[in-house]
């Protein structure tokens, strides 16, 4: 029997050689489809990073407008104390102008026609009048009538009645003589 010897040599290298293109062009797809997956993975945090970081620079301005808005309420909010303690200044300057109405017109209702005021103000919460008078027993009546009780004042008190000094004129000893007079009023207090 006859031997016949074949030379596989060729045909395995050409095999060995397929194999490792195979192997390297797997290799390399792999290596290719790595790093497509790397840059799309990289990609795909920088456009996150990206957008983040838009985030918080739209949270920084959302914070800057806040506190712009937060200082403007306060300047508002100021604004509006002054606004409400001049209002009540303003209240207060209108009740007190009413009372003050009030005693005017109650003096000049009832006061009596030989009585004259001349200066009218207050003092440690009193009201204070003074004038002049041509008959002492008027003021005393008028005096008395407001002692005796009415709707504007808590007390009234005669302070002191003074005779002026006889003038040297002919004529104004012709007339009744006058008396300056000081009287004080204690107004009532509001809800009394």
């Amino acid at each position: 029997m006859r031997v016949i010897l074949f030379n596989f040599y060729p045909y395995r290298e050409r095999r060995e050689t397929a194999s490792l293109r195979r192997y390297l062009v797997a290799l390399l797809g792999t290596a290719a489809a790595a790093m497509m997956l790397a840059v799309a993975v990289t990609q795909e945090f920088q456009a996150r990073v990206n957008s983040k970081l838009i985030y918080l620079d739209k949270l920084e301005i959302f914070k800057m407008q806040v506190a712009e808005q937060v200082q403007q309420t306060k300047a508002i909010q100021a604004r509006v104390e002054v606004l409400n303690r001049q209002v009540q200044v303003l209240k207060s300057i209108e009740r007190d102008s009413i009372q003050v109405s009030h005693w005017l017109s109650f003096f000049e209702q009832t006061k009596p026609t030989p009585v004259s005021l001349s200066r009218i103000f207050t003092k440690d919460g009193a009201l204070q009048l003074q004038g002049a008078t041509t008959t002492v027993e008027v003021l005393a009546r008028w005096v008395d009538q407001m002692e005796a009780g009415n709707a504007v004042f808590d007390s009234v008190g005669l302070i002191n009645v003074l005779e002026q000094e006889p003038s040297s004129d002919v004529e104004a000893q012709d007339e009744s003589q006058t008396h300056n007079f000081s009287l004080v009023a204690s107004p009532k207090r509001e809800g009394t």
